[in-house]
Parts: structure tokens; sequence; C-alpha cells
């Protein structure tokens, strides 16, 4: 038994391991600069969708398909959507999309059980703006929706609250206030989108 093994299958010296770590450190550079390569190019592509927030507001942006003509275009609307705090039911939500440069479309989820016949009044810190009809009821809440011209947001933008007033079906008359702090901001993106 007077065989001897040795530690190492080889000798190096200092000079040598100097060169195999410079080596292995030069591979890792190269790959590191080749992922980083990759994930610039993602970064440079248009994001599919985007959601931004300003004040009590959310605009979502998104890119949508057409399968058809093979383009896609990009939507977006702004919303706020009040919840009630013990349950996280949603108890109004109203949305504004841009319907061309000068026409908004918006819409309001309401609950069921309110007096569909009474509508929605719409007021502005307190004064009357306007009555909206219910369109239509879906599994999701209760549907309004009308357009405005540009001009007709003009109010809207400086005043601090928008009342939506709904009548239950058992006749008690109901308010929710949606702040309009970020208003100007979030329809100024929404007419340039993404």
């Amino acid at each position: 038994m007077g065989r001897s093994v040795s530690r190492w299958a080889f000798e190096v010296d200092d000079k040598r391991m100097e060169t195999i770590v410079n080596g292995f450190i030069c591979v890792i550079a190269i790959v590191a600069l080749g992922l980083g390569a990759r994930s610039s190019e993602g970064l440079a592509q248009e994001p599919s969708s985007v959601v931004e927030t300003y004040g009590a507001w959310t605009v979502q942006c998104k890119q949508v398909r057409n399968k058809k003509k093979g383009k896609s275009r990009k939507t977006c609307q702004m919303s706020q959507e009040i919840k009630q705090k013990r349950t996280g039911t949603r108890i109004i939500m109203l949305a504004i999309s841009s319907v061309d440069e000068s026409k908004f479309k918006i819409t309001i989820i309401s609950p069921f059980g309110l007096l569909l016949s009474e509508g929605i009044k719409l007021t502005l810190d307190k004064e009357e703006l306007m009555s909206i009809n219910f369109k239509t009821c879906l599994p999701i809440g209760c549907f309004s929706e009308l357009q405005l011209a540009n001009e007709q947001l003009r109010p809207v933008r400086s005043s601090k609250t928008l009342g939506v007033h709904t009548v239950g079906f058992n006749g008690q008359k109901l308010l929710t206030n949606l702040s309009l702090k970020g208003f100007d901001a979030a329809i100024k993106r929404l007419q340039s989108p993404m």
C-alpha cells in the first residue's frame, strides 16, 4: 500500500489560475451583455396596456387589435369606482371614454334595487347638471350612458364633487359623491393616449 494519492488531479500555478478566472469573468460579462441587449430590446417596444392614477381617477389604455384589418388601435377610458367599505360591493362606477377628438361617452354603472323610472341626476358641487335615463341592467349592474361634447365637460373640470343621485325601489333618495380631484389631468391624458 505504498501508493500516494494527490489531492489535485493537476496542479495550477498562480498565473494559470489568474488566466482561468479572467476568462470566466469575460464569459459572464458577454452573457450578461447579451441578456441586457435582449431586455433593452423589450423595453423599446410599446406597452400593450397602461394604467395610471390621477387623483381619484384611474386611466386605463390598451392596444386593441382588429383581426380582420390586421391593425391595432389604442383605446382608453378613465374611471372612478365607489365601493362599500365593509363588503367591497360596488356602489357606483363612472367611466369616460373618448368617442372622437371632441366627444366623450360617459357610462354609469349603478347597483340593483333602484327605481329605474327615476333615472340618475348629476350635480356639480350641489348644482344640478343633468338627468340621465337607465339604458339596461346586466348581471354587473344597471347602465346609463350619454355623450357629451368637450365644452360640456368644462364645468366638471373646475368643480370638486360630482353627485350621483338615484332613488331606491322603496322611494329612498340616495346620493353618491365622486371626487373630481385629478379629473382635469385624467381627461387630458384620455385625449392623448399612450
